[in-house]
């Protein structure tokens, strides 16, 4: 089945192996499964349109029949026939019948596995995996993966996991438009933990700096009903505000913030919830990693808006811990890119007096710095 033969040679070699396979009957099909799928398989993304029909014929009449038997070759399976979903292709409807007819062999939790283990571990098959999913839809079945299945969740997550880091723009939107449809922040069935996981690989989308990726995103993230849309929106900022927090280790942290950024409406309602986080993140980071925290967050602060930030120092006076407030406060006004004249002067007056308020005696650490001016 060397694809460099010509046609003929294919079209007399897949006749011998129907004549063989007939012979020996499923009993020896089974036996000697793994010697005919090895060199059959491959051959199918590289074989012509007249010999596809006598290919297809094969493995619906003698391997489909023995599929039950044949568990450990159906990644391999499915592998070899999803290349024969291709718009341009004139053996879509066979190919995609096959193939569920090959699903209905198999447990769920056994085709799903299959299926994610192929879309994971082969990029080149994505896109026509994608293109099978999506063909799934036009007929109105159901989603592939049934998120209420444990085992079948978790395959979800690294399915869209690998299609949304993938470099080809087709499978990310893809990958996007399927979650989109299936994943429904909205679904009450899905616990927050479930939604804060896939919203967290779902901002690293924004930083591809894609529009119709961002388009797909904010589609996704606002709720598609009418009903309980105040209260879902609250719970859906919570779960975003967690979901964000929790790549503040990601090197791709404040590359995400500044994509929120973009969005005036999101980021107005989230950033002064998490801005005081932020800030303690980054001092963190400062505590044990260094100075190499500072370039990124400083590419941030520069562009946020500063009302916003001195509220979060000035509620840091606030609380309780003044003692480690304040060296946060000392740090931020030295290595944080916040200092503007105007800014300054409406706030630090504002800021003294309510640390001259507590008489607190370390208030020299902050009256005395020199701030870390903003470029012009």
């Amino acid at each position: 089945m060397n694809p460099a033969l010509p046609s003929g040679v294919h079209a007399k070699t897949l006749d011998l192996y129907d004549s063989i396979l007939g012979i020996i009957g499923q009993e020896g099909l089974v036996t000697d499964a793994y010697h005919y799928l090895f060199g059959l398989l491959p051959f199918f993304e590289y074989s012509s349109t007249s010999v596809r029909e006598s290919y297809l014929k094969i493995i619906r009449e003698y391997f489909l029949p023995s599929c039950e038997s044949l568990t450990d070759v159906l990644p391999a399976l499915i592998a070899a026939m999803i290349p024969g979903l291709e718009e341009a292709s004139d053996q879509i409807d066979q190919v995609l019948d096959l193939m569920i007819m090959i699903e209905n062999k198999y447990s769920s939790e056994e085709y799903v596995k299959a299926f994610t283990f192929v879309f994971v571990s082969t990029p080149p098959r994505r896109s026509n995996c994608i293109y099978y999913l999506a063909l799934r839809q036009q007929r109105k079945m159901n989603c592939l993966f049934h998120l209420g299945i444990q085992l079948e969740l978790q395959q979800f997550f690294h399915f869209s996991k690998a299609g949304l880091e993938d470099s080809n723009l087709i499978v990310t939107r893809g990958t996007l438009d399927y979650i989109s449809t299936n994943f429904l922040l909205e679904n009450a069935d899905l616990s927050k933990e479930l939604k804060v996981g896939m919203i967290q690989m779902m901002l690293h989308v924004l930083t591809r700096k894609d529009m119709s990726l961002t388009r797909r995103f904010y589609s996704w993230l606002n709720p598609a009903i009418d009903e309980h849309v105040a209260l879902f929106k609250a719970s859906l900022l919570k779960t975003m505000e967690e979901s964000l927090m929790n790549l503040s280790e990601c090197g791709h942290f404040f590359k995400i913030l500044a994509c929120i950024l973009d969005n005036g409406d999101l980021s107005a309602k989230i950033l002064p919830s998490i801005i005081e986080k932020i800030i303690r993140s980054v001092y963190s980071s400062y505590e044990l990693c260094g100075s190499a925290i500072l370039l990124p967050a400083n590419q941030f602060f520069e562009i946020v808006d500063l009302y916003i930030v001195w509220t979060a120092l000035i509620a840091l006076t606030e609380q309780t811990s003044l003692e480690n407030n304040l060296m946060i406060l000392k740090f931020s006004i030295e290595n944080l890119k916040i200092y503007e004249p105007g800014i300054a002067s409406l706030y630090l007056k504002p800021l003294l007096e309510t640390l001259f308020a507590e008489k607190y005696v370390l208030i020299s650490r902050i009256y005395f710095l020199e701030p870390y001016p903003r470029s012009v």
